[in-house]
This record gives structure tokens, sequence and C-alpha cells, in this order.
């Protein structure tokens, strides 16, 4: 049983995961930078996504200008 993707929540994206308890990193989308993680755990006959640890920030565009490489690729 897994977890299903996710494309964005908190500004990240959750990739397909097995339901077993084990904390999950999630990929800050382009733009936001951060380390965000939660748990995949079975419940029942359902898969859930625990809350969010974390947080994925907006880096300010004046910023990207100067330091592309804190960008996601």
């Amino acid at each position: 049983m897994n977890c299903p993707y996710i494309s964005n929540e908190e500004n990240a994206k959750w990739n397909e995961t097995l339901a077993n308890g084990d904390m999950v990193y999630g990929e800050c989308l382009n733009g936001y930078n951060g380390k965000v993680l939660r748990k995949c755990v079975q419940s029942g006959s359902n898969a859930d996504w625990s809350s969010i640890s974390g947080f994925c920030y907006g880096i300010p565009s004046f910023f990207l200008s100067f330091f592309p490489f804190f960008v996601n690729p």
C-alpha cells in the first residue's frame, strides 16, 4: 500500500511512497528552499501522509539573479 504522489503541498512535491512509517523527505519546488519531511503510514485499508515537519520558503527573485545555484534543479 502506498501514499499517493502529491505535486504541491506546502511548496514541496511528495513522491508515491510505501506506507511503512519511515520518514520521507519532500522536494522543495523551484523557487523554494528548505527541508520538509513526513511519514507515510498505513491506517486500516488506507495509506495516509502524516503532517509535514519543516518548510520550503520562497527565495526572493532578486536573490536568484545573483545566486542561481540556490534553486532546486
